[in-house]
């Protein structure tokens, strides 16, 4: 994922950040697959994983009638899609450093 394309997603999560006692279901489940996150079949609630980053945990995102997600919830999803930007934006770094050590070996 370019820098790009991830300052513009942390841009997104700011914004649903700022309104948290206003945030659908909807806006919370396109951040998810923006991120890389596709659905899954556990539990109860719709829940979303990465099939490219095992390692990370599974987030379920509650989507009842009316919509809206309660403001603690909301904050605790954001937190979780937040780190799974920090990771892309780790691996990213990570891509430039191998690539610029096989330019210069």
């Amino acid at each position: 994922m370019t820098p790009r394309k991830l300052n513009k997603l942390r841009q997104e999560v700011e914004g649903l950040r700022r309104k948290l006692g206003n945030i659908q279901a909807r806006e919370l489940v396109s951040l998810a697959g923006k991120v890389g996150r596709q659905p899954c079949n556990r539990g109860k609630e719709p829940t979303y994983e990465a099939q490219a980053y095992p390692e990370w945990f599974p987030l379920t995102i509650p989507q009842h009638s009316g919509g809206r997600i309660a403001k603690g919830t909301a904050a605790s999803i954001l937190n979780q899609l937040e780190q799974d930007l920090d990771a892309l934006e780790e691996e990213e770094g990570d891509i430039d450093v191998e690539e610029d050590e096989e330019a210069d070996g």
